[in-house]
């Protein structure tokens, strides 16, 4: 069980990932499949159950991975929100400069 967690844990990041990158370009850039809107949602759903398999496998094994997984990405998500973005930074130095 251990084992199977931790590939589609994986699996479901990689697949996050792509799905992450490929959304955040223009709408010329990304592949042809992000156009239709059910391959979007069906691809979504791969991730999100690949993901929830993932951690159930894992949570069967011992509850502290999982909730130490979701630990960190909370602590990632609050430093990632605290320090910014460079856009946003950016943004903030204009707005100084233009004062």
């Amino acid at each position: 069980m251990l084992i199977l967690g931790i590939i589609l844990t994986i699996l479901g990041f990689m697949v996050f990932q792509w799905t992450a990158k490929a959304q955040s370009q223009s709408a010329f850039e990304r592949p042809l499949i992000f156009h239709k809107p059910l391959a979007v949602l069906i691809i979504n759903l791969v991730w999100l159950v690949l993901f929830i398999g993932g951690f159930y496998s894992l949570w069967q094994v011992n509850p502290t991975i999982v909730l130490t997984l979701i630990g960190i990405y909370a602590v990632l998500w609050v430093i990632g929100y605290i320090m910014g973005s460079e856009k946003s930074k950016a943004k903030r130095i204009f707005k100084i400069y233009k004062q």
